[in-house]
């Protein structure tokens, strides 16, 4: 049986997001769908988990990673980890979990005002 550690409730979104990628080489960015969201992360959706021939996780060079998420009242960016994926096959797509990091106090507030939102619909 599975057990959910999560610390943060996780709310239910279809969002779309950029993911901004820096490479030592180059930059570049994917569009990605948020799943669901919590204070601590997020679940994305995406077509490719590789950009320009660079795999995102595998590999000895590890990009910088920032996410973009243009909410209605405001733009949301974070840096993050990835802390997981899986491919769906049936989907045909990939599953992201992602965790952010050095979350700053606006977008910390930005973040917490669209989750009480979200809590305030369910």
């Amino acid at each position: 049986m599975f057990l959910d550690r999560r610390q943060n409730k996780r709310y239910e979104v279809s969002w779309d997001a950029k993911l901004l990628v820096q490479f030592p080489e180059f930059s570049d960015q994917m569009v990605v769908t948020v799943d669901n969201i919590s204070i601590g992360g997020a679940l994305l959706q995406s077509k490719k988990i590789t950009i320009q021939d660079q795999h995102l996780i595998i590999g000895d060079l590890k990009p910088e990673l920032l996410l973009r998420i243009d909410l209605p009242d405001v733009a949301f960016e974070s840096s993050f980890r990835i802390a997981w994926y899986r491919h769906v096959d049936e989907k045909n797509f990939f599953e992201i979990g992602i965790e952010f990091i050095d979350l700053s106090d606006a977008n910390r507030k930005e973040l917490l005002g669209a989750i009480k939102q979200l809590g305030a619909k369910s």
